[in-house]
């Protein structure tokens, strides 16, 4: 992976910066268009693997490129110096969601009492950011367990 985003970056060297902006425009509704239009519950052409899925339905993978997206806009807003726009709860909160379903994978080699729980709280002190809890609770295996599931 690493040396295949290197080659990207390589390549990309030779392409203006107002080129660079146009071809994002332009791919990015692209990309909204295709995955807007994809069936949520089909199975998707790629699974999640950074979630342990090994086939995964269409909204977990458009939520994947969520995740991908809404990373490299923040990179790019903290390298511009950029208003963190990303970190309102509109945005924010759907990041969350999907990136606690890497729980139960990153925590499936830890060894634990069955009822132990791995609590993960958002908190904030200026936006609607505040609240809920998410759990990666040993029933077994490891399992995401939301705060109204507890």
């Amino acid at each position: 992976m690493n040396a295949l985003n290197a080659e990207g970056v390589a390549w990309s060297r030779r392409l203006s910066p107002r080129l660079l902006v146009d071809l994002l425009a332009i791919t990015g509704e692209w990309t909204a268009d295709l995955l807007g239009g994809l069936p949520p519950h089909d199975a998707a052409m790629w699974p999640v693997s950074w979630a342990g899925e090994t086939v995964s339905e269409n909204w977990m993978d458009v939520g994947r490129e969520y995740t991908e997206r809404w990373h490299h806009q923040m990179q790019i807003r903290d390298a511009t110096s950029a208003p963190p726009t990303l970190l309102e709860a509109r945005w924010y909160r759907p990041l969350l969601d999907l990136s606690v379903r890497a729980l139960p994978k990153s925590y499936a080699d830890v060894a634990a009492e069955p009822g132990t729980a791995v609590v993960f709280v958002v908190t904030s002190t200026g936006n609607a950011m505040a609240g809920g809890a998410e759990s990666a609770d040993r029933l077994g295996a490891w399992t995401l367990m939301r705060d109204a599931e507890r």
